[in-house]
């Protein structure tokens, strides 16, 4: 077995071996494998009577290495007295993960070991932390896990707030996104005012520096770290040292943010939108999806045809005529 794990080890605690389905290699040339799993008796992320344990890894693209995989699999199953499970050597793909553990009865509950870490921002924008350690009773790994991260969310005042909660072989996070101030100005007016950092959050006028962090990481991109100066410029009202600070990754991001304003009067006079984002070099595909989607209308297939093609000059016609005749 490839991973060296001994008959000795596995007898008693093994309850069934099963091929399972995955995907292995990179994006641009995924194979199918057949991974061999000892079931065994130990709690696990999705049981807490019974884990899966990976034995080994079989090429699966040809029948002859589907056989193989099966013949070595239901051997040492006979070898160690237990049953085999496998999907249809026929099959030449399929879903992953564990068949036999999906139709398995819940178990009882167990207690899960769960570290957690915590991590918001306050109205006056400083940034906090807290973690711990929990033990949660659930009847699986990612049900404590989940458990514990939604209790300490409701348990924790603050706004952004992201919590990881992780097991020995498990995690899950809960992340509550702030939603755009209600009393403030739109991106698009927020981004046509954007002459400077100090003049635009004179303009806002928000009630609070984390709003005003907000409002600037929505139409700017910018993360809520790279946006604290504001929070100080909202206590010393220091024009200069904010422009300073925030004036020039408010230009290094505009490639991006202004794309909008764009595209919106290169349509309005008539102008190929493919040849925009091929002529500008975009290389932030999913802003831009994001952007096409948002201004037109797409839906997510056109979209995703769209980003996938405009590089090619020959796709132009067919792409401008799909944003016009919407």
């Amino acid at each position: 077995m490839a991973l060296g794990i001994t008959l000795d080890e596995l007898a008693g605690r093994c309850v069934v071996l099963e091929l399972q389905w995955a995907l292995d290699g990179d994006d641009d040339s995924l194979t199918w494998v057949l991974d061999l799993y000892a079931i065994v008796d130990a709690p696990g992320p999705t049981h807490s009577a019974f884990r899966a344990q990976r034995l080994d890894r079989f090429p699966a693209t040809t029948l002859e290495e589907r056989e193989h995989a099966h013949a070595s699999g239901r051997r040492l199953a006979d070898n160690l007295g237990v049953p085999f499970e496998a999907p249809d050597v026929t099959d030449h793909g399929g879903t992953g993960g564990s068949r036999w553990l999906e139709r398995a009865a819940a178990g009882g509950l167990y207690g899960y070991p769960i570290r957690w870490t915590a991590r918001w921002w306050t109205d006056v924008a400083d940034r906090r932390e807290a973690s711990g350690r929990d033990t949660m009773y659930a009847t699986s790994g990612k049900a404590a896990a989940r458990q514990v991260a939604r209790e300490v969310a409701a348990r924790t005042v603050g706004r952004a707030l992201y919590v990881l909660a992780e097991g020995d072989d498990t995690h899950e996070s809960h992340h509550e996104h702030e939603t755009y101030p209600a009393d403030a100005i739109s991106i698009a007016q927020v981004r046509a005012l954007a002459t400077s950092p100090s003049s635009l959050v004179k303009v806002l006028d928000l009630a609070t520096p984390f709003d005003l962090m907000i409002v600037f990481s929505e139409a700017f991109y910018l993360t809520y770290e790279v946006l604290v100066s504001l929070a100080t410029w909202y206590v010393d009202r220091d024009d200069a040292a904010l422009d300073a600070a925030l004036g020039p990754k408010l230009a290094d991001t505009r490639y991006a943010w202004d794309r909008p304003r764009r595209l919106r009067e290169a349509f309005a006079a008539g102008k190929s939108i493919a040849a925009l984002l091929r002529d500008e070099r975009t290389h932030d595909r999913v802003r831009a999806f994001v952007d096409l989607r948002d201004l037109f209308d797409l839906s997510f297939s056109d979209a995703k045809d769209f980003i996938s093609s405009f590089e090619d000059a020959r796709n132009d016609a067919r792409l401008d005529a799909m944003l016009r005749l919407r």
